[in-house]
């Protein structure tokens, strides 16, 4: 199976104009005036008010421009019919508003998430971290030790870490759609339905370095 990077989509031909959305001066969701904390493996049951601003230049596409908050896609009901016909980590879809020439335009941010890192065979999956001419490659061996190595590469502009291959175990439940290492990835199967259906406003890429076992 093939799997894609899913991302909202740069194209002023499918979106109008560039950027899209703003966060509103009302919205409350992650903002720093608010007293709420929550972290991407966190389902709270409710989440402050969540305000974008369509920009009247824009179209209002199936996926919008995530704006203000730093996980998670902002989706349509067309969207959110459609995704739930298909294998989700786990998820909730939170009421947002969307605010497009006056008019309030009814849309969702879609949460999901679930620890990919407890379906990886850590033995087979390899990633490599380049630090100026050197090339050290490395077998993941645990979530704690690549995280550490990533942790080398922050602020650090000359160590660059590339996950090379990640193999995932039976154990993997074939999600549609989950989250890995700040991307979000689909698989063939849903991309295909996202074509069927002509929805609008997202880009995606291959992501070949999954593999099923």
């Amino acid at each position: 199976m093939k799997y894609y990077t899913l991302s909202e989509s740069t194209d002023t031909d499918i979106i109008g104009y560039y950027p899209q959305t703003d966060v509103s001066e009302d919205s409350e969701f992650f903002s720093v005036f608010i007293d709420f904390q929550t972290r991407i493996e966190e389902f709270p049951e409710h989440i402050p008010k969540y305000i974008i601003i369509l920009n009247k230049k824009a179209y209002p596409t199936d996926f919008i421009e995530r704006v203000g908050v730093p996980y998670g896609l902002v989706v349509n009901n067309k969207i959110k019919s459609l995704i739930t016909l298909y294998s989700l980590p786990n998820h909730k879809f939170y009421d947002t508003e969307v605010i497009y020439k006056k008019s309030k335009l009814n849309y969702y941010w879609f949460h999901f998430y679930d620890d990919i890192f407890q379906y990886i065979d850590m033995k087979k999956s390899k990633f490599i971290l380049k630090w100026r001419d050197v090339i050290q490659e490395f077998c993941f061996t645990s979530k704690e030790f690549y995280l550490s190595k990533e942790q080398e590469t922050f602020g650090d502009f000359e160590k660059n870490l590339i996950i090379k291959e990640v193999y995932l175990l039976n154990s993997f439940p074939k999600y549609d759609i989950f989250h890995f290492e700040g991307r979000n990835i689909i698989s063939e199967k849903l991309l295909n339905a996202f074509i069927e259906n002509n929805i609008t406003g997202y880009e995606v890429s291959e992501y070949d370095v999954l593999k099923l076992e």
